[in-house]
């Protein structure tokens, strides 16, 4: 199944590359769109790559590559890729807080696919002309992240399953 999707996502890729390297004039816009489709389809890769450790993961095997990780890049990278689904919902998209340029010990890939999710979720429950908010803040060598949008919450009922593994809908 890695072949299936990793396949048509490298040869989309290769298309947004060769646009890019061509040497014929092409428009800001297009550029903008064609290396905003090639940060995507790399992030898509590497998805995929993320959906078999998890495999890996549930036969009881660890696949953490923890290292020392500048998180501002890292954050600007996640608001960076889901400016695409941002801008057509009228959602800005803001990072916020003071993280210095301290480095960080974590796994990028875990981190930037738990962002990317949150993010992204934030995004779809907020109004047109709403904000989603990147917060991080590091004090002692910690880090706290929050993900804060203007949708309208969970209700009581939701707060209560919103650890539930595969709560049921009814």
């Amino acid at each position: 199944i890695a072949h299936d999707l990793r396949t048509p996502l490298g040869i989309n890729n290769g298309y947004a590359t060769l646009l890019l390297d061509a040497q014929a004039p092409l428009p800001p816009e297009v550029r903008e769109v064609l290396a905003r489709m090639l940060r995507n389809g790399e992030w898509m890769l590497d998805f995929v790559d993320d959906v078999l450790n998890l495999a890996v993961l549930k036969q009881g095997r660890e696949a953490l590559s923890i290292a020392p990780t500048a998180l501002g890049p890292l954050l600007d990278g996640v608001l960076e890729r889901l400016r695409g689904l941002a801008e057509p919902a009228g959602v800005r998209l803001e990072r916020t807080g003071r993280i210095g340029a301290a480095r960080f010990a974590l796994d990028r890939t875990r981190v930037d696919q738990v962002l990317q999710n949150l993010v992204a979720n934030a995004i779809a429950v907020s109004p047109r002309d709403g904000t989603v908010r990147l917060i991080a803040r590091a004090s002692g060598g910690q880090i706290a992240i929050q993900v804060r949008d203007e949708g309208p919450g969970l209700t009581a009922a939701e707060a209560a399953q919103a650890f539930t593994l595969y709560p049921s809908h009814g």
